[in-house]
């Protein structure tokens, strides 16, 4: 992406930062939403769902896309 002031996140494979194509099963890869600047899974891998403690029920930003999530 190319907006607000550069590139937002170069261009991986989960290949390239893991050495696999499959993320295992009861796991998630996650993506920090400054891509800048988040130490996420292209950093620490994947992680297993019994460390996920909480989910997401409201969009407020951009503001042209607030909205509850179902």
């Amino acid at each position: 992406m190319n907006d607000a002031g550069g590139i937002w996140t170069s261009d991986f494979t989960l290949e390239e930062l893991t050495g696999t194509q499959i993320v295992p099963e009861d796991e998630y890869f996650v993506l920090g939403d400054n891509r800048r600047s988040s130490n996420d899974s292209r950093y620490f891998g994947s992680i297993p769902v019994d460390s996920i403690i909480g989910e997401t029920s409201f969009t407020y930003y951009p503001f042209d896309r607030i909205k509850f999530v179902p």
